[in-house]
């Protein structure tokens, strides 16, 4: 049997290949879709459908395309968040982060090797203040769905070293964080339902119901 491979193109024209799959590679297809699972109104049927056989007391079987070989949707509960953007992972539950270029890192490191806040520069200072410490929550599954307010998801990439900043948390005054290159915040969405696509074994995207 004939693989179908899911690629932007595919993906483009999902409203002609939709008719002539069977619904488990409709929904594929459709879940596939960055603009949405419904953007293509061929695929209103198929997702409503999928919708409708997930949201039952008691769900029935998620639909499979055997066709799809590792091109595949999972569905998936507890987390109201989506992973993290390729090439950044979630910072660890507790740990404080900072945003920083390298240059800048560098900068301090070699005028300010202590990285104490009392001890730095005003300049420093400047630099530090406009980059506030955040905390992270690690990959926030298993977090208390029903709370009015959860708390932001934190996602680095490429950690440049320790730096001690003013702050609150400790009782001389300051925090011990990590400086990374890159730090994204991912707000958290009301579901903690959720389809994981994945197109040739690798995260796509998630979709939310």
């Amino acid at each position: 049997m004939k693989r179908i491979a899911l690629s932007a193109f595919v993906l483009l024209t999902a409203s002609t290949n939709a008719r002539s799959s069977d619904w488990g590679c409709q929904v594929l297809l459709c879940l596939s879709n960055p603009a949405g699972p419904t953007a293509v109104a061929a695929c209103v049927p198929p997702i409503t459908k999928l919708w409708n056989a997930l949201r039952k007391r008691h769900p029935d079987p998620f639909p499979t395309c055997d066709e799809a070989g590792d091109s595949f949707a999972r569905p998936g509960y507890g987390s109201s968040y989506d992973p993290c953007p390729s090439g950044t992972s979630a910072l660890a539950a507790n740990t404080a982060a900072i945003q920083m270029t390298t240059s800048t890192y560098a900068d301090l490191a070699k005028s300010n090797p202590a990285y104490f806040g009392t001890d730095l520069q005003p300049s420093t200072k400047a630099v530090l203040n406009s980059s506030p410490v955040v905390f992270g929550i690690g990959e926030g599954d298993g977090l208390d769905t029903t709370s009015e307010s959860l708390p932001t998801k934190v996602c680095v990439r490429n950690e440049l070293g320790s730096v001690v900043v003013p702050g609150a948390t400790y009782e001389d005054g300051h925090i011990l964080a990590k400086a990374f290159e890159q730090v994204v915040h991912l707000s958290a969405y009301a579901s903690a339902s959720y389809i994981d696509v994945f197109v040739n074994g690798k995260i796509h995207n998630r979709v939310r119901y």
